[in-house]
């Protein structure tokens, strides 16, 4: 066997076989659906973009000379390669395929020395830069993690916000930003991962997004955010926990009412 330098583990099918070992060890799988799945890369993306938010260009590309930002940097960067990897493994897709192909369209979409299309001028291509969200809500209550007993409780505060603003659902593609304010730890046994704090906010908004156009049970229709970003942090001084919710639209040109 020649010596090319890799790693054993290194390769796609093998990380995929990894976790999937790691997951059916401790009876996982059963959370482990494609939705969830998707919902938990979303919001491991969105822990990512927040070690880079508030830094200048030149600060992110520097950001890996400072060796805690670093290591945060590249925890995010693993878990989301590993919900990724998680995701292709439970579909059956051939990940590493799926990218050649790609690959190859976008040979055809951008040959060589062509100018590159703006960012704007691509539908959901520059996020939400430009825009102004359409609706802000402000979450009071202790923002609650999928499948624990403040779900139910985080849920109806969602909703009542929602209701309080008026807001309808609107047949659009969707931007949304949360900031969550958990409260104090009272033990070490009290910690909120980010992705799983999204998934009920996301649920509880069907009267922003609407419901999916399926005969399943009743549900928000979250597959039409196509932007997402999310950050936590622990209460301040005189601050009560909750969360800051931005939403956008991304296929036109609104604006806060």
């Amino acid at each position: 066997m020649s010596d090319t330098g890799a790693v054993p583990g290194d390769s796609l099918a093998e990380l995929a076989d990894l976790l999937r070992a790691f997951a059916q060890a401790r009876n996982w799988e059963q959370y482990h659906t494609p939705k969830n799945l998707a919902m938990a890369l979303a919001g491991e993306a969105g822990e990512l973009l927040a070690c880079f938010q508030w830094l200048t260009a030149g600060e992110s590309a520097r950001i890996m000379h400072d060796p805690t930002a670093a290591a945060n940097v590249e925890a995010e960067l693993a878990d989301v390669l590993q919900y990724l990897i998680r995701l292709a493994d439970v579909l059956q897709m051939d990940l590493a395929e799926a990218v050649r192909k790609k690959v190859q369209l976008n040979e055809t979409r951008f040959p060589p020395g062509a100018v590159p299309a703006s960012a704007a001028s691509t539908p959901g291509g520059a996020g939400i830069r430009g825009k102004e969200p359409f609706l802000v809500l402000e979450v009071e209550g202790h923002p609650a993690s999928y499948s624990s007993a403040a779900e139910g409780p985080w849920k109806a505060a969602v909703r009542a916000e929602i209701a309080r603003k008026h807001a309808t659902p609107r047949d659009t593609r969707f931007g949304v930003r949360i900031t969550f304010r958990t409260r104090v730890p009272a033990n070490a046994n009290e910690v909120w991962d980010l992705d799983n704090l999204v998934k009920p906010t996301l649920d509880a908004m069907e009267g922003v997004l609407g419901k999916r156009p399926w005969h399943g049970p009743p549900q928000a229709a979250d597959d039409r955010v196509d932007y997402l970003a999310t950050s936590k942090r622990t209460v301040g001084a005189d601050e009560s926990p909750g969360a800051h919710i931005e939403v956008y639209d991304l296929r036109g040109d609104t604006v806060m009412p």
